[in-house]
């Protein structure tokens, strides 16, 4: 990469690079400076009355006092550009009039957000499947974490925060149901999980679910997922799920019975094949912030008693958590841990559920970089 290139990502950790330098954290360490500089961010070419920024960032402060902090920031914040690359540049990024402040940014600069965009809207306009995928997957890939999360108490950023973090869902849910369509219900499920990550009430990856599960056969639970999330609607807002899904789970009823299937089918939720499951770890192993750890489980009869093993795990497992299994080795990927401790404690539960259970396996927390190149 170009390092003269301007580069800036606002999704996750803030970022901003110039000639190889992050521009911020080498030579600027105002807080104040860098949420100044974010807010302006949002507003790129566009001029923002300097009265407004007073109101915003220094409130209650007598106007003086107000002026005279508002211009030693923006001080800082070119100087900031200026150690950077060379004197002026920093005049030329954050421009100013009497009454007002903008930012415009050098020709050939790189801005995650408007990136993310790009792709978002090449995908809502593309008719055709295979593309509309491909643009989909690079927005995704692109959003690495809620928008500006630095300023996640200050007012001015919730809605933004929000729209965006709205639109990655969007992106989701348009990604699972041209998968859908494409019949990839492996893939379709893996981003099933992502949307139920971020909104554990969102009724598409709810009905999509069901609909891979029961391309899968897998009818019991397909009952099941409506089931527990009418429940969880009922509990925590008091309302039910919409007339479309329950419409869905009752067709799956009257499937059951036209095809007498029997009410034994496996119900092992959030299980990938290992491909799937690949792509899901390395998915994990992106993000900024590992929460998670993969844990391996190993039986020399494995093969024989792998249906057991699995049932144990998903009776002990979070719904969050996926399962997925190559030869003799069964992994389990324990994600959004709040620490390590976390982890350690679902091991050993695990531990203690198989000697209960009277079934021999090792369980063991697995690097899962060496896991990835394992199983490539």
């Amino acid at each position: 990469m170009d390092t003269n290139r301007l580069v800036l990502r606002a999704f996750g950790k803030f970022q901003v690079e110039l000639n190889g330098f992050s521009v911020f954290e080498k030579f600027c360490r105002s807080e104040k400076a860098k949420e100044l500089f974010r807010y302006l961010l949002l507003f790129k070419d566009t001029k923002i009355n300097k009265e407004k920024l007073l109101d915003i960032f220094w409130p209650g402060m007598t106007l003086d006092k107000a002026y005279q902090n508002l211009n030693s920031t923006v001080y800082l914040i070119r100087n900031a550009f200026d150690r950077a690359s060379e004197k002026g540049i920093g005049k030329s990024i954050v421009r100013s009039s009497n009454q007002m402040f903008w930012l415009v940014l050098p020709e050939g600069y790189y801005y995650d957000v408007e990136e993310f965009k790009n792709f978002v809207n090449s995908a809502i306009h593309e008719h055709d499947d295979q593309r509309r995928i491909e643009y989909c997957k690079k927005a995704i890939e692109i959003y690495k974490g809620d928008l500006f999360t630095e300023d996640i108490y200050s007012e001015w950023s919730v809605s933004f925060r929000e729209e965006y973090r709205e639109l990655m869902i969007n992106t989701l849910v348009l990604l699972v149901e041209t998968l859908y369509k494409e019949k990839r219900f492996d893939e379709c499920m893996y981003y099933i999980i992502k949307i139920l990550e971020m909104d554990k009430y969102n009724e598409s990856a709810i009905y999509y679910k069901i609909l891979v599960l029961v391309s899968k056969k897998l009818y019991n639970q397909a009952l099941k997922v409506y089931e527990e999330f009418a429940a969880l609607l009922k509990e925590e807002m008091d309302i039910s799920p919409s007339i479309n899904l329950k419409e869905l789970y009752y067709e799956v009823k009257k499937q059951i019975r036209n095809e007498n299937t029997p009410t034994i089918t496996p119900d092992i939720p959030n299980f990938l094949e290992i491909e799937e499951f690949k792509k899901y770890l390395k998915f994990e192993l992106k993000k900024r912030c590992k929460n998670f750890i993969l844990i391996e489980i190993f039986s020399k009869n494995s093969l024989i008693i792998k249906e057991k093993i699995l049932n144990e795990l998903f009776s002990n497992l979070r719904e969050a958590d996926i399962i997925s299994a190559a030869g003799d080795k069964i992994y389990a990927l324990l994600v959004d841990l709040k620490s390590k401790n976390e982890g350690g404690k679902i091991i050993k539960r695990l531990q203690k559920r198989f000697r209960g259970s009277g079934i021999s396996v090792e369980i063991k927390d697995v690097d899962a970089v060496n896991v990835v190149e394992t199983l490539s």
